[in-house]
C-alpha cells in the first residue's frame, strides 16, 4: 500500500483565487486603464513645474478678480455719512436764553452739552422740549441745522445753535469667526479688510483684544454684503491688499485646512486625510503620511487623482522606481480635494496565497498521520493498492 497525496486540485483552488484576497484597495495596473472622463498622463519634472507654474497664475488671477470686484462694490457704494437707526450722538446747544442748563460764559452765550442720544428705529430723536425729530438720513451738520431750527421755531431759545456729533456709529463690519462674533464701528477714516482683519484702524488698535487670536488659526476670509459673497482671499494676501471696506459688510473668517488630501492604499504607513496651508508637493504630501511602506508598496506607481476645472478627473502617474519622478513628486503641487493612492506589490497577493496553502497543507499532513479509513476527500490520504 502507499499513500497518494491529491494537492495538486487543492493548490490550483488557491493558487487561482489570489485575485480574491483583501489588498487594500484595486491594484495599480486595474487603474491605469481610464474612464470615462478621465485623462491619465505621466508626470515628468517638466510637466511637473509647466503645472505648478499654471496653478499659481490662476491663483494670482483669482486673487486680482477677488480684490478688484471688493473695490469696485465700494466705489459703487460710498460711505454717505448720514445718521441710522442706532446711531448714538453727542449733541450741544449755544443760546442767549431759554434751556439755562448751565452757566453763561464771557460773550453771554449759554453753552448745554445734553446727554448722549440713540437714534430710534423710526429715525427719530427725543429732546428736551423737543420730542420725535427726525434726522435718519441727514449728516450730522443738517441734523444740528434741523435742532437749532426746532428750538427756533418753538421759541425756547434765543438764536439757538446745535452741534451733533455721533459718539457711537451703528454702523460698521461685523466679522465672524472661531465661533465669535466682533463689531467694528465706523470711523472717519473707514476701514479697509487689513485694518478689520487685524482690528487696527488708523494705526490705533480697537482694543478688542481678539483680533490675533481670531486670525491664528484663520485660513481665508468671505466678504459677505446684504446676504451674497462678494468675494473670498486668503488671510495673507487680504493682509497684503488695500482693500476698502463699506459700512454693513460682514467678514466671515473660515479655519481649517485649505487643501485636504486622502492617502490611500495598503503602500502608505499611514493612510489618512491630511490639511495643509497651501498647496504643497506631492513629497511632502507622502512625507506627512509616513512614506511608503517598504514591504507592500508598489512604488513604481504612486498615483493622485484630482479635480481638473471642467469637472474631469485627471489621474497623474510618477514612476517612483526612477530619478525622474522623483524629482517630478518634488515638483509637481497638490490641489484640494485631491486622493494619493499606492498600492500593494502584487507579489504580496502571492505571499498571502502561499501562507494560506502552508496553512492548509499542515493540518492535511497530520490528517495523513492520524488516517485509518481512505476517506476519498481532497486532501486527505487515500490508501491504494500497489
Amino acid at each position: 500500500m502507499k499513500t497518494k497525496l491529491l494537492y495538486f486540485p487543492l493548490l490550483a483552488a488557491v493558487l487561482g483565487g489570489c485575485a480574491q484576497f483583501p489588498s487594500g484597495g484595486p491594484g495599480s495596473t486595474t487603474l491605469l486603464h481610464p474612464s470615462a472622463g478621465e485623462r491619465i498622463q505621466t508626470i515628468t519634472p517638466e510637466k511637473a513645474a509647466a503645472e505648478a507654474k499654471n496653478l499659481r497664475n490662476q491663483q494670482r488671477q483669482a486673487v486680482a478678480q477677488a480684490v478688484a470686484t471688493l473695490r469696485e462694490y465700494a466705489e459703487r457704494h460710498p460711505y454717505s455719512g448720514t445718521l441710522l437707526a442706532g446711531d448714538v450722538l453727542q449733541i450741544r446747544l449755544w443760546s442767549y436764553s431759554g434751556l439755562n442748563l448751565s452757566s453763561a460764559n464771557g460773550s453771554g452765550l449759554i453753552a448745554t452739552n445734553l446727554s448722549p442720544v440713540t437714534v430710534d428705529p423710526q429715525g427719530r430723536i427725543d429732546l428736551p422740549y423737543l420730542p420725535s425729530l427726525r434726522v435718519a438720513g441727514d449728516t450730522p451738520a443738517i441734523a444740528a441745522q434741523a435742532i437749532a431750527r426746532a428750538y427756533a421755531k418753538r421759541q425756547t431759545m434765543e438764536a439757538p445753535q446745535a452741534q451733533v456729533r455721533v459718539a457711537h456709529q451703528a454702523q460698521g463690519v461685523w466679522i465672524y469667526g472661531a465661533g465669535n462674533r466682533h463689531f467694528l464701528p465706523w470711523t472717519p477714516h473707514g476701514w479697509t479688510l487689513a485694518q478689520a482683519l487685524s482690528g487696527v484702524s488708523g494705526g490705533n488698535s480697537s482694543g478688542s483684544g481678539w483680533a490675533s487670536s481670531a486670525m491664528h488659526h484663520s485660513t481665508s476670509v468671505h466678504v459677505v454684503a446684504h446676504g451674497r459673497m462678494l468675494a473670498s482671499l486668503p488671510i495673507a494676501q487680504a493682509l497684503r491688499k488695500h482693500i476698502p471696506l463699506v459700512p454693513g459688510e460682514r467678514l466671515v473668517e473660515i479655519s481649517g485646512a485649505p487643501v485636504r488630501v486622502s492617502i490611500l492604499g495598503s503602500g502608505m504607513r499611514k493612510p489618512d486625510i491630511y490639511g495643509f496651508d497651501g498647496n504643497v508637493p506631492v513629497s511632502e504630501v507622502l512625507a506627512k503620511a509616513g512614506g511608503l511602506n517598504g514591504n507592500t508598496a508598489n512604488y513604481r506607481y504612486v498615483l493622485l487623482y484630482h479635480p481638473e476645472a471642467n469637472g474631469r478627473m485627471e489621474l497623474a502617474v510618477f514612476h517612483w522606481d526612477s530619478g525622474a519622478g522623483f524629482l517630478a513628486s518634488q515638483r509637481y503641487l497638490v490641489r484640494n480635494n485631491s486622493v494619493l493612492y499606492v498600492s500593494s506589490q502584487p507579489i504580496v497577493k502571492l505571499n498571502r496565497a502561499l501562507n494560506l496553502l502552508l496553512n492548509i497543507a499542515l493540518p492535511a499532513q497530520v490528517f495523513k498521520e492520524v488516517a485509518t479509513q481512505p476517506t476519498g476527500a481532497v486532501g486527505i490520504p487515500v490508501q491504494t493498492g500497489n
